[in-house]
């Protein structure tokens, strides 16, 4: 494992300190447990939705070789399936900025994931703001909901894009609302206060704590884009991955009432509305008709992004 050196005031963050606490609470779980609750995704699913995200990277003619970074690696899921999908990975710095996250969790999970490959997979308790790298150290980048917490999303990309050799690849798979959600809906979701039931089964404080403390930020499609550009990478891919069924269609359908009308209702208000596109893909893909290709099924909802480094 390595050390970088962290800001204290990082470290000593609500959203750092609770994770430490979180840490030393799921350490006592089944590792299969633990990666579900930390990831929201059970092991089969995990290794499923990244391996569908591996190919399609592949069917672009984008390769991950050589020496590689994840961003904000967690427990290293993203990092165990890439190294068990792509021969030609060498080593895979798992960047975490979490202590206790990336010493107590993450190689448990790496190991119930990756098996043989996870000898490819290093530890880093470091920022991606701050990477102890040379300049175009890396060959590729990979990231599963970690650049949404970035607390300056270009700050951070133009770090990643110093570290990385031109040419090399950025896969980041992470939360992204269309350009339709306004500024009081944002605000009205990083305020809501996270439940004295949920701080106690994740280990975290009984401190009063709302999702902009814990660390989380809400970024528009359009704002991705333009960071991405500015920072130095052209983008080669944008694809919505979804999950599908029934249910889902009519929470969906649901959510396309106002954000005011469903506040006034408290109907699911910290909730984003969809597109028109997203309702009629999933009524496509339940009745069995093709509409486009800018979504993809998976088991959990999240934008893909594949990035080249200019």
């Amino acid at each position: 494992m390595i050390y970088w050196d962290v800001e204290s005031s990082l470290l000593n963050s609500p959203a750092i300190t609770n994770r430490n606490l979180l840490a030393e609470k799921y350490v006592a779980k089944p590792a299969a447990e633990m990666i579900t609750q930390y990831s929201g995704l059970t092991p089969g699913q995990v290794k499923r939705e990244f391996t569908d995200v591996f190919n399609v990277v592949r069917r672009l003619g984008v390769e991950l070789n050589g020496t590689g970074m994840e961003l904000g690696a967690g427990v290293g899921v993203l990092s165990a399936v890439a190294a068990r999908f792509w021969d030609g990975i060498g080593q895979l710095y798992a960047i975490e900025v979490v202590p206790k996250v990336t010493e107590l969790l993450q190689p448990l999970a790496v190991r119930y994931i990756a098996q043989e490959a996870a000898r490819k997979i290093t530890g880093v308790v470091g920022s991606f703001d701050n990477m102890k790298v040379p300049d175009a150290y890396f060959d590729f980048c990979i990231e599963y909901a970690s650049l949404h917490h970035s607390n300056d999303l270009r700050k951070t990309l133009r770090e990643v894009a110093r570290a990385l050799k031109p040419g090399a690849p950025l896969i980041a798979i992470d939360r992204v609302h269309h350009n339709g959600v306004s500024d009081e809906q944002l605000r009205f979701m990083l305020d809501v206060e996270y439940s004295a039931d949920w701080k106690r089964q994740n280990g975290y404080s009984e401190a009063r704590l709302n999702r902009a403390q814990n660390g989380e930020h809400e970024i528009r499609r359009e704002e991705w884009l333009k960071a991405f550009n500015e920072c130095g990478f052209d983008l080669r891919r944008r694809i919505e991955l979804r999950p599908v069924s029934m249910r889902l269609l009519l929470y969906k359908m649901i959510l396309m009432l106002p954000f005011r009308l469903r506040k006034t209702l408290d109907l699911y208000p910290s909730r984003v509305r969809p597109t028109v596109g997203e309702i009629l893909w999933r009524l496509g893909m339940l009745f069995g008709v093709s509409v486009g290709s800018t979504y993809a099924v998976a088991d959990k909802e999240h934008s893909l992004f594949v990035a080249i480094r200019r």
